[in-house]
């Protein structure tokens, strides 16, 4: 009975050696198993973020391509330049941590980047010669280059996407394999090493620890302790796939600081980092526990509201502007930074991460150039949108091929009840999409630089069918819409005063409508252009007046004749109070400053008998007529003739 007792007790210390040797190297292999997959994971993101940056690039030097045959101007020819270098600074970041696979990419990329550059350049010349053969000739020679460049980056950068997410469903894995092995290990040792749990506890602990440290440097940012990149693009896709199962909807806000390569250079990047932990903490403390913040990099952050509609998405992004409201105090310094932030939401902008990453952003920048604080995705702002991009290509090419029409809304004087001037407005019968209103293309041409040749297409086809109307016998005043390009272009004047003696019309026949926006986006330089269009005789309104900025006091500074009242107003004024006030007094003032008062949107005969009974000048809207073309307009007014006759 002794015998086992005493081989037991001899062999304890061996056995006892062995399970603690077996518990330390599986503490080991946790440890090494989940830290190699850590850095697989975060090595792979970095590639898969440069491949990003890449496309980016790519998508920049295209659009900007296309965009210098249109406006070549410098400021557009150095964008270019700009975004080939980025494309080649990400591509290097590529070759430099990529696998082989990646640094081949990385290579050919180059090499055909250069072959591009190189022939782009002469595109620009060729564009800056007006050189209409060298352009064909040349863009044939750049569009395959460009193609198999933007091909092989998006199909390397798909080819990374998927192994950064192989990479982070291995380190999930690693760590499942780690929480569930270290149970079933520490009950083991708890049995056969009971004078050891002190030792096995700590060191099970330890391994637990390190893991749980190696997830969280491979998902979060280490400045800020915010997911990063890599977290928040799984968590977007875990809400996506939800809200394709549950009908939900998602929304996703990406988010800049405005000053911050400012305080960077001024205050040095130690202020800089400190900006960006306070604003991390001002970030969190303005959404929900369940949201998540990230920083994507640089001074760019994301957030994703989980079931989230476009009306909480933008009290969400309020509450970000009010929380950046308050300075902040860097190096002892109170520093002033806002943020501007794009809003994008699931379904209406898209259902995929990159979709709506991608429309986030576009939104921020518009936001940022507006310095609106915060601006939604819409598809008219978006300079990246593949049909705006090919709208303003055929909008060039319907200028030239007269698809364009001039319509015209008669103004009634109601002193004389007479139609003595008419309003141009411009459509674009499209071969394809039908006839479009002016707010399908105006705003695309005057981000484009295209509203140039589209107002003197308009110009140019009134004033003809004003001097057709005086060698009918009938003067009528033609009214054209100016916008801020018109406005601050220092050769319009000579233009107009071309074109008048061209066609032999007066003057005093010839009407420019602006907006009080338009005004204020340079006062000064709007004042003296519209001064020397006085001079000429040329008459002057402001547009919708009451929805811009300025005040009748104010437009008495300017060489202005005519204020048209907004429509909002004038068909509101009769059912609401306020909206009647404001029509009253418009007209009231204006005619003390001695301007003409126009009241637009005049829809039913008891608006055109109060506005009679106001003192208004003019009325114009669907009473009347609608915008018609010119024979129908014609037909129009010969109609009322014979009504007065008879």
């Amino acid at each position: 009975m002794n015998r086992p007792i005493h081989i037991s007790a001899r062999w304890a210390p061996i056995g006892l050696g062995a399970v603690l040797l077996a518990l330390a190297g599986f503490a080991i292999w946790a440890a090494l198993s989940t830290s190699a997959a850590t850095g697989r994971a975060a090595t792979a993101e970095k590639v898969s973020a440069a491949f990003s940056d890449a496309r980016f690039a790519i998508s920049q030097q295209g659009s900007l391509e296309h965009r210098y045959r249109l406006d070549p101007s410098p400021g557009v020819r150095d964008a270019h330049a700009e975004a080939a270098t980025e494309l080649v600074d990400a591509m290097g970041v590529v070759y430099e941590v990529g696998a082989r696979v990646d640094r081949d990419a990385a290579q050919w990329t180059f090499a055909r980047e250069d072959e591009y550059r190189e022939s782009v350049n002469r595109l620009f010349t060729a564009v800056d010669e007006a050189d209409l053969l060298a352009i064909t000739r040349i863009d044939a020679q750049t569009a395959p280059i460009f193609e198999s460049i933007e091909e092989s980056v998006a199909l390397a950068a798909t080819r990374s996407r998927l192994e950064q997410q192989t990479a982070l469903d291995d380190l999930r894995a690693s760590q499942r394999l780690v929480l569930i092995a270290t149970p079933v290990a520490f009950a083991l040792g708890l049995v056969l090493l009971v004078l050891f749990t002190k030792i096995l506890t700590s060191a099970l602990v330890r391994s637990r620890q390190q893991a749980a440290d190696n997830r969280r440097m491979a998902l979060h940012d280490a400045l800020t302790g915010l997911p990063n990149r890599v977290l928040f693009n799984d968590r977007l896709g875990q809400a996506l796939r939800d809200a394709a199962r549950d009908q939900t909807e998602h929304a996703v806000l990406m988010i800049d600081l405005d000053r911050f390569k400012e305080v960077n250079d001024s205050l040095g990047h130690a202020a800089g980092d400190e900006l960006l932990v306070e604003a991390a903490t001002r970030l969190q403390a303005s959404v929900r526990e369940r949201d998540t913040i990230a920083r994507m990099g640089g001074d760019e952050f994301a957030v994703l509201l989980p079931t989230t509609d476009v009306a909480g998405a933008r009290r969400v992004a309020a509450l970000i502007e009010t929380a950046f409201e308050e300075s902040f105090l860097l190096t002892g310094l109170q520093v002033e930074v806002m943020a501007s932030t794009g809003i994008a939401c699931c379904p209406e902008h898209g259902n995929d991460a990159e979709t709506l990453l991608q429309r986030a952003d576009v939104a921020m920048y518009f936001a940022k150039g507006r310095h609106s604080g915060h601006a939604m995705y819409s598809d008219e702002n978006d300079p990246y949108d593949p049909d705006q991009l090919a709208l303003v290509g055929e909008l060039r090419r319907a200028i030239s091929d007269e698809e364009l029409l001039l319509f015209f809304q008669p103004k009634l004087d109601l002193k004389t009840n007479q139609v003595t001037s008419v309003e141009a407005l411009v459509r674009w019968q499209h071969p394809t999409r039908g006839l479009l209103p002016p707010v399908r293309f105006v705003p695309l041409a005057e981000r484009t630089g295209m509203i140039r040749p589209l107002t003197l297409w308009v110009l140019e086809r009134a004033l003809g069918q004003c001097r057709t109307w005086m060698n009918a016998g009938q003067e009528l005043v033609v009214g054209v819409n100016l916008s801020v390009q018109s406005l601050l272009d220092p050769e319009f004047v000579a233009e107009v005063t071309r074109m008048l003696e061209r066609h032999g019309v007066p003057a005093r026949l010839l009407e420019f409508e602006i907006t009080e926006s338009s005004v204020m986006e340079d006062p000064a330089r709007s004042i003296v252009l519209l001064g020397r269009l006085r001079e000429l005789g040329i008459g002057l309104s402001i547009d919708d007046f009451g929805t811009g900025y300025s005040s009748l006091a104010y437009l008495s500074q300017l060489p202005v004749g005519e204020i048209k009242i907004d429509k909002s107003f004038v068909m509101a004024m009769q059912t609401n109070r306020d909206d009647a006030v404001i029509v009253r007094s418009t007209i009231d003032l204006a005619r003390n400053l001695g301007f003409t008062v126009v009241a637009e949107g005049v829809e039913t005969e008891d608006a055109l008998d109060a506005l009679r009974a106001l003192g208004c000048d003019v009325a114009q809207g669907y009473l009347l007529s609608r915008p018609v073309p010119a024979q129908e307009l014609d037909a129009w007014l010969a109609s009322r003739s014979i009504t007065r006759l008879a």
